[in-house]
């Protein structure tokens, strides 16, 4: 009986923590989305096929940013990204596996996923465990995450094991148009390993455009 009241109370320690971090990290994100000055168009043509922006930030280093449009309502892109994650790899060519770990609560959990290689091959697969959390402020449901070590899925050599930091997705109501959503991705990512940082810039401008690409062609299929 000791050994297992021993053991509830670290879970339970343990998962207060991880809700401490998850709502640092989005408090950080939050602030993030909302720092209007300074950012750098770094490729795209327009907002309704996806612009993708950079800027730097002190202490923290580049980040990109992706803001679009996606023609379906903001609950429902919600819903598709975050709460259905695992079967992103059916339809998302730049994910290779998804899936939810462990629930924390009813607005947090630890989600693995793997990374298809980029910019041409010069960027290896990657692969991550983020802890994430969502909720509604503003008018704007947002789901944030950053890093976390998770005893069930330590790195192996399969994979260069990335490093998310505070960064995530907004899904914001267009007025007058409630079947359209104004998506915004912050990607706050350290992919590990020596990598050129033209090859980094390559790899994530090309992902969260090729992710552009694969969202749309997938809600307009669901619908």
């Amino acid at each position: 009986m000791l050994l297992l009241s021993l053991l509830i109370k670290f879970y339970l320690v343990q998962e207060i923590d991880y809700v401490q971090k998850a709502e640092l990290a989005w408090d950080q994100a939050w602030q993030i989305l909302h720092t209007e000055d300074g950012w750098r168009k770094e490729s795209g043509s327009s907002i309704e096929s996806g612009i993708v922006y950079s800027r730097y930030f002190k202490h923290i280093g580049k980040l990109f940013k992706l803001e679009t449009f996606v023609e379906t309502s903001p609950d429902s892109l919600f819903e598709e990204l975050v709460i259905r994650c695992d079967s992103q790899p059916q339809w998302n060519a730049t994910v290779l596996e998804a899936r939810s770990l462990q629930v924390i609560d009813s607005h947090t959990d630890i989600y693995y996923s793997v990374a298809a290689e980029g910019a041409g091959g010069l960027v290896s697969s990657r692969d991550f465990v983020s802890l994430r959390h969502w909720k509604f402020k503003d008018g704007i449901i947002f789901a944030a995450g950053c890093a976390v070590t998770y005893p069930g899925m330590p790195p192996t050599k399969k994979h260069v094991r990335g490093e998310n930091r505070p960064g995530g997705w907004a899904f914001k109501p267009v007025t007058g148009q409630p079947n359209r959503c104004f998506f915004c991705w912050i990607i706050n990512t350290d992919l590990k390993g020596w990598i050129p940082q033209y090859a980094v810039d390559q790899a994530l401008s090309g992902t969260l455009l090729d992710f552009t690409k694969h969202i749309k062609k997938h809600i307009q299929e669901l619908s």
